[in-house]
């Protein structure tokens, strides 16, 4: 679940106590944000190939920020 933070484009920071994670981040948009949200938005119009798959170019990219 933190990936799903981390790969936002935010600035995340995370604290762990007693097995709860609290996690804080700005909502304000930045420009790594805007740049994640338009690499997810291009994957929604990618089309699968005949296995169903998408192919993600720079797919470690986005996953790696």
């Amino acid at each position: 679940m933190m990936d799903v933070f981390l790969r936002s484009g935010f600035r995340v920071t995370s604290t762990s106590e007693y097995g709860a994670v609290s996690v804080r981040f700005p909502i304000e948009s930045n420009d790594a944000s805007k740049a994640a949200r338009a690499a997810r938005d291009a994957l929604v119009h990618q089309s699968p190939t005949p296995d169903g798959l998408v192919h993600v170019p720079n797919a470690d990219r986005l996953l790696l920020g």
